[in-house]
């Protein structure tokens, strides 16, 4: 069975408030539209991805090369510029979620790793408007990867597997401009299967390189 660690969940209701005491859905009106919320889960319905019939147009202003996404997600490349070691992993792995959206994740599995010796998993999840990439563009996470030792038992392989998940491409339920990529934390169904499809996401993932 797999281990899981103790998850931090901050129960914030759909602005960043504290949740209402009652449990009675309530309507509150932000940009670009009217959301209805509830709190149990926030965001009683998950964030929309941009698409060529509901376009991104309010985008975070750290995106400069467009002025608008139609597309569910960006695809990473998977690879880290000279200064953070050159890797290339090749092509994501993908998967199809719920809505037909393909998902993206890029993937490391040091070579000594094996059912018999098996190595500890790292998920990385980029920030707001960042890509899979970051964990390779921005740390020294894949450096480690294939030879750093996260296990104080002697004898165990060194190295870990990496997980960089790739958002999807979100209106973004608040006031200011923050359309773009995002792991939806608003719509927050802590279920199992989760009707959030980026937290259905990550179990995905994570299930298949466990596997």
């Amino acid at each position: 069975m797999r281990r899981v660690a103790p998850a931090l969940v901050f129960a914030l209701g759909c602005s960043g408030s504290s949740p209402a005491a009652s449990t009675a859905p309530t309507t509150v009106t932000e940009m670009p539209a009217t959301y209805e919320c509830s709190p149990s889960v926030g965001l009683v319905a998950p964030a929309t991805v941009c698409s060529d019939a509901a376009p991104c147009t309010s985008l975070l202003p750290t995106i400069r090369d467009r002025t608008s996404i139609t597309t569910a997600s960006d695809v990473p490349t998977c690879t880290a510029p000279s200064a953070r070691g050159g890797f290339t992993d090749g092509a994501p792995q993908t998967r199809v979620d719920a809505d037909g959206v393909t998902r993206y994740a890029c993937v490391f599995v040091p070579a000594a790793a094996s059912e018999s010796a098996p190595v500890p998993l790292v998920v990385f999840f980029h920030g707001a408007g960042g890509s899979a990439d970051n964990a390779y563009r921005l740390t020294s996470l894949r450096r480690k990867a294939a030879s750093y030792s996260l296990s104080d038992t002697p004898g165990a392989p060194t190295g870990f597997a990496l997980v960089s998940i790739e958002g999807r491409n979100l209106h973004w339920p608040t006031i200011d401009a923050r359309d773009g990529p995002h792991h939806d934390v608003y719509h927050r169904d802590l279920a199992s299967p989760s009707s959030n499809l980026d937290i259905a996401n990550a179990d995905a993932f994570i299930d298949a390189v466990v596997a």
